[in-house]
């Protein structure tokens, strides 16, 4: 008896662990390496044909696991496998100060994709929830997927980098940008990538209302992909230019972010940038030399005898354009500490033309959250120590005599769709200055790139972008680069400034794209539970 029971109990075990084994294999494994898979969509390998592939799996295994804690764990670990690698380049600020903050990098790289990936949770455990058979499902995770990367672009003070509109870059579907904006082509992205998902579901269904419908998505799904690449590359074949007759000279100094404020180089690399800015490559002649952020480490804003100097090395005639840290007076008394740039108008005065102050701050680079309680555990902000920096009022347009108006941008804030200024106000170029030396020879100032060609493609307006290091370059009003510098290079690049094009229709009507996508698919997935219960 002893015998047998043994005997039935071994292949009883064997099968509980076969079983856990593969439970672990499809709510851990494969949503961290699909996970992975997907960053590689993101600049600079730009590999979008992955969505198709990839996100099919995840509304197969979301189907296999509909449960919503369940479906809120494969959201989870999708999200950290996709967030982990994606955002791996943030690690290397944390060694340019190595002996003060090599030891914060683990925590930095883990924790913040974990806690991105929570806004991934919480869409797939909502999809879960409101889907009940396998189309109203796939519908739902479209649904509640965008909305939490709309969500995650938005929420304590927001983090949009590496959605899945991005993937489109290079190719023509980007172009979709001027239309519906990068909320709604995100969610137009993953509806066509779930094209596949659409016709294996099809498949399983047999006749009925229930087939129709999901080769009628599928349909959809791939309609929606041939017409934005067809519109794209349509929009592209007509685009025309026509230049203002300036030309832009876009700065970049190329100087190690650990040597960029260290006293003994401090003379070396101002002469850097007054060299850089005064050559004329095939004899060129800037109308405006721009120079990255925080470049100068020498009070010229506030010096009127130094920016004299400055000017006097610069071309004739050329206005002069530079990121600086300034301390100003604040409205309610004492002093603050902005991130700014700043203009300066041509002539033996060298006057101040405009100053513009950075308005959303990088949290733990630039200010700190819980900032008292932090600092008195010995945490600082990567950027300048203890004490945070001050937020300008927002974003404006700047419209100096004698030059096109343009909108500033700096680092950071050219990530935020959404953060722009008025149409009432619209400028006729944007300008962005940028120090991607924090983050090395990584995917990090590829992406950055990125996003500020996705601007240009939703303002339809020209964008010129001076770093540091990063990758400087004068971007038209469809994203293409009219002239770029690559990451790691000390030199200059002159791009002509062209004119803005007509208001794309994004800038007119703004996410009204995105909430019809959102009702189309609440309706669908009614309609498919209502087909389901009939």
């Amino acid at each position: 008896m002893t015998s047998a029971s043994g005997d039935q109990t071994a292949p009883s075990a064997v099968a509980t662990l076969r079983g856990r084994a593969l439970s672990a294999l499809e709510t851990i494994a494969a949503p961290l390496a699909i996970g992975a898979a997907l960053s590689l969509t993101q600049a600079p390998a730009s590999a979008w044909p992955i969505l198709f592939f990839a996100l099919p799996l995840v509304a197969w295994l979301l189907e296999r696991r509909p449960a919503g804690r369940a479906a809120a764990a494969l959201g989870w670990w999708l999200g950290v496998g996709y967030f982990l690698p994606g955002l791996l380049w943030i690690g290397e600020a944390f060694l340019v100060e190595a002996e003060r903050f090599a030891w914060a990098r683990p925590f930095a790289v883990t924790l913040l994709p974990m806690g991105l990936a929570l806004f991934w949770a919480a869409g797939f455990w909502a999809a879960a929830r409101l889907g009940r058979d396998p189309l109203s499902r796939a519908l739902a995770l479209v649904l509640c997927f965008g909305a939490a990367e709309v969500a995650r672009s938005h929420v304590l003070t927001g983090f949009p980098w590496g959605l899945f509109a991005y993937a489109w870059i290079d190719a023509p579907v980007a172009q979709a940008a001027a239309w519906i904006g990068p909320y709604a082509l995100n969610l137009a992205t993953l509806f066509a990538a779930l094209a596949l998902y659409f016709l294996f579901v099809a498949a399983k269904a047999g006749a009925g209302g229930g087939r129709i419908a999901s080769l009628a998505a599928a349909a959809l799904g791939a309609a929606l992909l041939i017409g934005a690449w067809s519109g794209g590359a349509a929009r592209l074949a007509a685009a025309e230019l026509r230049a203002t007759g300036l030309t832009v000279r876009l700065v970049q100094p190329n100087i190690p972010q650990k040597e960029k404020w260290a006293p003994e180089h401090v003379r070396r690399n101002f002469a850097i940038l007054l060299s850089l800015s005064g050559e004329a490559p095939a004899g060129a002649r800037p109308d405006v030399v721009v120079w990255p952020e925080s470049a100068t480490p020498y009070p010229v804003e506030a010096d009127a005898a130094m920016r004299r100097a400055v000017m006097t090395r610069l071309p004739q005639d050329a206005w002069l354009v530079f990121g600086a840290i300034r301390r100003a007076a604040l409205q309610g008394g004492g002093e603050g500490v902005f991130n700014s740039l700043v203009l300066v108008a041509p002539g033996p005065e060298a006057p101040l033309a405009a100053l513009y102050d950075k308005h959303h701050l990088v949290p733990f680079g630039e200010y700190l959250p819980f900032q008292n309680t932090l600092e008195a555990l010995g945490v600082f902000q990567l950027a300048g120590g203890r004490g945070a920096f001050s937020a300008g009022p927002g974003p404006r347009t700047l419209a100096p005599p004698g030059l096109p108006a343009f909108a500033p941008l700096i680092c950071y804030e050219a990530i935020f769709p959404h953060e722009r200024a008025p149409l009432a106000e619209r400028p006729e170029w944007l300008l962005q200055v940028t120090n991607d030396a924090w983050f090395g020879d990584s995917s990090g100032p590829r992406q950055h790139l990125a996003q500020a060609r996705f601007r240009a493609i939703e303002q339809g307006l020209p964008l010129y972008r001076s770093a540091n290091t990063g990758i400087s370059a004068g971007i038209d009003p469809y994203g293409r680069l009219l002239g770029a510098l690559a990451l790691g290079r000390r030199g200059v690049v002159d791009a002509p400034l062209v004119s803005p094009i007509t208001p794309p229709p994004y800038m007119l009507w703004g996410e009204a794209a995105l909430i019809a996508f959102w009702l189309a698919l609440m309706l669908a997935i009614v309609a498919a539970r209502a087909q389901r219960s009939t």
